[in-house]
């Protein structure tokens, strides 16, 4: 049976690849200036130069926003792990007894997400900035990241006994 050290770092290495992918893909579609309002396009007058402080302010902002709403479901995924390592369940009925607290953790996963991209995106000056609609799609990227981090963090990093608590864990990684 792997080490807790070794499960450990397998699920945060897991979680940091995935980190890494989405980050690569962020990069890729990147703000342009479709991403900007049309507002603040009118602001540059047909001059492209004018508009760069504009996608260059955004781009830093959503590059936060995305780095932070991908280490929320990290530390709360890890949090969960080391709850289940502290009390170990015995047997079926005692791990499945677990669910429950992974799933409130994962509703409080959302949730700070949630308050996260909403505080710093649609909330912010920035927003103004901003195309229509932009800010719901960084909240719904950011909430798909954060449940594949979180699921994937959990799955992992629990003992292989324990997977019964994580729901599907035992299908998608194995059980004992």
């Amino acid at each position: 049976m792997p080490s807790f050290a070794s499960r450990l770092f397998r699920a945060v290495a897991a979680a940091l690849v995935i980190i890494v992918a989405l980050l690569g893909l962020f990069w890729f579609l990147g703000a342009n200036q479709a991403a900007l309002s049309d507002a603040t396009r009118q602001l540059g007058q047909g001059d492209v130069s004018l508009l760069q402080p504009y996608v260059d302010d955004l781009w830093n902002r959503l590059l936060q926003t995305a780095i932070l709403s991908m280490l929320v479901p990290l530390v709360f995924g890890l949090g969960w792990v080391f709850l289940v390592e502290r009390a170990p369940p015995i047997g079926d009925a005692s791990a499945k007894a677990k669910r429950g607290s992974w799933a409130i953790m994962l509703l409080v996963t959302w949730l700070v997400v949630g308050v996260l991209v909403w505080a710093s995106l649609i909330y912010a000056a920035i927003a103004v900035t901003m195309a229509p609609g932009l800010g719901v799609q960084c909240l719904l990227a950011g909430e798909l990241a954060a449940t594949l981090l979180y699921y994937l963090v959990t799955a992992l990093g629990v003992f292989p006994p324990s997977r019964v608590s994580v729901p599907g864990g035992n299908a998608l990684l194995g059980g004992r």
